[in-house]
């Protein structure tokens, strides 16, 4: 329509973020280091040679997210949550790895190269916690059976057996609940910890 008011939405550069918000992956700070000593052929003797250390050490101030409340255990599905704050406002706790990786190659009979490794994963055993639950903003606690309008309602009709289900199931293993028929989860919380300590073994060979 001729001389109807322009929308500053739609006009170029006539729209100003309000504020900004950081995005749920969104790291401050992101850092790693990795080092590498081998001995060469010949080099240490016949226990030392060709012998190789690996270490990977990563570090990050966590990421973004937004604390909420709302009904029933779902708090990863947004229509049953609603803010508490500012978009991603809070921060998960901060985390920080070391892997290593320990291989030793042998050549047999000039024809095969055998390397044997040990790759150790989170060799310090840190219990990292890479997401929490956004009504308590913990790893552990999720809100839900602490809230006498949700949880606490089961526990007082179904007795502490309802608790300690729920517990084993959605805190202690944490272990998403599947629907049968669709194979979906009914819940979008992605895992709360990282790795534990872990050791594998490998041979390769190479011709």
């Amino acid at each position: 329509m001729v001389g109807a008011p322009l929308d500053p939405l739609l006009t170029p550069g006539g729209y100003t973020p309000v504020y900004i918000s950081p995005l749920e992956y969104n790291q401050a700070i992101r850092a790693s280091i990795n080092m590498d000593y081998r001995f060469g052929k010949g080099d240490g003797g016949p226990v030392f040679q060709e012998l190789g250390i690996t270490l990977l050490g990563v570090y990050s101030s966590g990421h973004p997210f937004t604390r909420g409340e709302g009904s029933g255990n779902l708090e990863g599905d947004a229509r049953f949550r609603q803010p508490l704050e500012p978009l991603n406002s809070s921060t998960t706790p901060s985390t920080f790895q070391v892997d290593m990786r320990i291989d030793k190659s042998f050549n047999i009979a000039d024809i095969l190269n055998l390397n044997i490794y040990f790759n150790v994963i989170n060799l310090f055993d840190i219990e990292n916690v890479y997401n929490v639950f956004m009504r308590t903003g913990s790893a552990e606690d999720d809100g839900y059976l602490g809230d006498p309008n949700q949880g606490g309602q089961q526990v007082a009709t179904f007795g502490e057996d309802y608790a300690r289900v729920y517990r084993a199931l959605n805190l202690d293993y944490h272990q998403d609940w599947y629907n049968a028929t669709t194979g979906a989860a009914y819940t979008t919380q992605p895992s709360i910890y990282g790795p534990p300590r872990q050791i594998r073994f490998g041979i390769r060979l190479e011709h």
